[in-house]
């Protein structure tokens, strides 16, 4: 587990990301699934921020448990998020919504944890 709160603006990180849905493109999709007659599914993901692919160069102490004796002063370079890395939570958010978008889902344009599959084409 990565000290997230060790990092500093700037360095290696951006803004904090919160894949949060809003409340008003929920109340549109229930909306239309009932004028419509339509199904809703929703998926709900609890700190699922494992194998994200990081797109910035992130360094980690070696921790307890994976400390090389032979190499004490040298750091992790990370290719993947872990948990607690602020870029944990985009970089898994881009993993999951490209799988989406391959599923055939499409992004909502007024927010970006919306997704849509439509199975009808209407």
């Amino acid at each position: 587990m990565a000290n997230g709160f060790h990092q500093k603006p700037g360095i290696g990180c951006n803004e904090p990301f919160s894949p949060v849905v809003k409340h008003s493109p929920i109340r549109l999709v229930l909306g239309l699934a009932v004028s419509k007659k339509g199904h809703v599914r929703l998926l709900d993901i609890q700190n699922a921020f494992l194998r994200g692919y990081l797109t910035e160069e992130v360094y980690l102490k070696q921790t307890a448990g994976f400390i090389d004796k032979q190499y004490l002063r040298h750091v992790y370079k990370l290719q993947h998020s872990v948990y607690g890395l602020k870029q944990a939570p985009r970089a898994w958010f881009q993993i999951f919504s490209d799988f989406l978008l391959q599923l055939g889902f499409q992004e909502s344009k007024c927010d970006y944890s919306l997704f849509v599959f439509n199975q009808r084409g209407v």
